[in-house]
This record gives C-alpha cells, sequence and structure tokens, in this order.
C-alpha cells in the first residue's frame, strides 16, 4: 500500500502545472477549506496539506490515500482515489477490456470525481511485453486519451 501512495502522492504533485507548491500545515489553512475536506473526506483525517498558489487551490491529502482538491473559496472540486479493476463499474471495466487486448496487466486504476463536470473518469496504467501506457476513460467508458 506503501508503493501505491507514494505513486499516487508523486502524480498529484506531478499533474499539477510547474506553479508554486507549497507543504503547509493545518492552522495554515482556512477553517471553510478544512470543513470541506472533512465533509467530502467522510472525516478521514488529512495527512498532507499543500497550496498550489498560482491556481488558487488547497489540495488535501488524506490518511487513506485519497486526495482532494479545494479552490479558494473553499469549494470541492475533485476527489481523486486508487481502486481496484473489481471495484469499477461494469461499464467501464468492459470498455476497458475492449480497447485493451489480451496479456496487458493493469497496474493502477485512478478514479477522479469531479464537480461541475462530467462526474467520474479513469486513468489506468498498463503494461504489456509490447507496451506500457495509460489510458483515460470518461464517464460514458470512451477512449479519449491513450499514452
Amino acid at each position: 500500500m506503501k508503493t501505491k501512495n507514494i505513486y499516487f502522492h508523486f502524480l498529484i504533485v506531478t499533474s499539477c502545472s510547474l506553479g508554486t507548491l507549497q507543504a503547509v500545515g493545518q492552522t495554515d489553512i482556512p477553517a471553510f477549506v478544512r470543513k470541506t475536506v472533512m465533509v467530502n473526506g467522510n472525516g478521514v483525517p488529512v495527512k498532507k496539506w499543500i497550496i498550489q498558489q498560482k491556481q488558487g487551490k488547497y489540495i488535501a491529502i488524506l490518511g487513506n490515500g485519497t486526495i482532494l482538491e479545494i479552490d479558494s473559496e473553499g469549494t470541492w472540486l475533485c476527489t481523486k482515489s486508487i481502486i481496484k479493476k473489481r471495484n469499477m463499474p461494469n461499464e467501464m471495466k468492459n470498455a476497458m477490456d475492449r480497447y485493451l487486448s489480451e496479456g496487458y496487466q493493469i497496474t493502477r486504476i485512478i478514479e477522479t470525481k469531479e464537480v461541475g463536470h462530467s462526474g467520474v473518469s479513469y486513468h489506468i496504467w498498463y503494461n504489456s511485453k509490447k507496451k506500457n501506457g495509460r489510458i483515460f476513460l470518461n464517464s460514458a467508458g470512451e477512449i479519449l486519451q491513450d499514452d
């Protein structure tokens, strides 16, 4: 589990633009932002806070590895969690299986729940003897990106 959390934390930090990131303590976070995280994080304690100053966002890394993004006004933007394939909706598993041929191994799946957008999306990392890559599935099960 520690390896997954390390990969996930690396992903969130590298997925942020090159804007200024600053790790801060709980007392540096406004109460209204902490309240949003408490509600949307189901009460799971925050392990680490990051301020993404350029974009005006707060990033909360919870004790279970889940990441929440909150804007500077305290509005919840998205939640990112590592999940197992068995926990994906069947239509997403079917779309992924149609796209990836036999012999591929799933190495990581990140589920993103976004507010005000198209719902839930999935980033899926895979490897095989021929290729290592990543696909992005939108909430309709369509492949939007293949790296």
